[in-house]
């Protein structure tokens, strides 16, 4: 199945982390579906995404990629 094409889902911990820190479920979507970078996270299985927000700014998402759907786990900005 095409990454484009698979549900994002997220766990509860995720969701009061992008609230915290002022993240949409857009935001997370569009790192996730056209990443700048994406490469290994330190958690086993799973994934790290990185889109550019801005020229200092960018949205970090980690999640687990599976058959039909992506699980994300947490995600943050970073300015650099």
């Amino acid at each position: 199945m095409n990454p484009r094409d698979k549900v994002i889902r997220y766990q509860a911990h995720a969701m009061r982390r992008m609230q915290k820190r002022g993240i949409t479920q857009g935001q997370v979507e569009q790192t996730i579906r056209k990443p700048d970078r994406k490469g290994p996270a330190k958690r086993p299985g799973a994934t790290r995404f990185e889109r550019k927000a801005s020229k200092r700014r960018k949205t970090i998402v980690i999640a687990e990629e599976h058959d039909t759907s992506f699980w994300v786990i947490t995600a943050w900005k970073k300015i650099g």
